[in-house]
């Protein structure tokens, strides 16, 4: 009888740890869905600490690894967008230009770069055409 009780405590140790994993894979995953709503979101910050997360609660090397190079590609598009901002404020609308399009090259949904880069656009054609105006006046 005693070998039987054994039995099936390990039975329940197995069945609880079994459980656990379950969870923990569960969790890594709301965590790389959270992350990644926020990336498409242009939510950098968010995603970062969603990514985090993920990073925090891997169940593998696999997902740590994946976590890493999710968090690394957030801070870039962090980075990318903070100077283009910048620049922009500096009306250095070709630079501007330059970083938002580094962002839209890591994430195609950033909504905000795209409609950055119109504006550069737009400023850039502006000035061009007052050079152009000022170099060739009319008569």
């Amino acid at each position: 009888m005693i070998v039987c009780n054994d039995n099936l405590v390990n039975i329940q140790y197995l069945f609880l740890f079994f459980i656990l994993i379950c969870s923990y894979t569960t969790y890594s995953q709301n965590y790389y869905k959270e992350g990644d709503k926020c990336f498409d979101e242009g939510d950098y910050t968010c995603a970062e600490t969603k990514y985090k997360e993920l990073y925090r609660s891997a169940a593998s090397e696999t997902d740590m690894q994946f976590g890493e190079i999710k968090i690394q590609k957030t801070k870039l598009c962090k980075e990318n967008l903070k100077i283009a901002n910048q620049e922009f404020a500096s009306l250095n609308y070709t630079k501007a230009k330059e970083k938002y399009q580094a962002v839209l090259d890591s994430n195609p949904k950033d909504v905000f770069a795209k409609s950055q880069i119109e504006k550069c656009d737009i400023k850039i054609n502006e000035a061009e055409t007052t050079r152009l105006n000022k170099t060739n006046p009319t008569s």
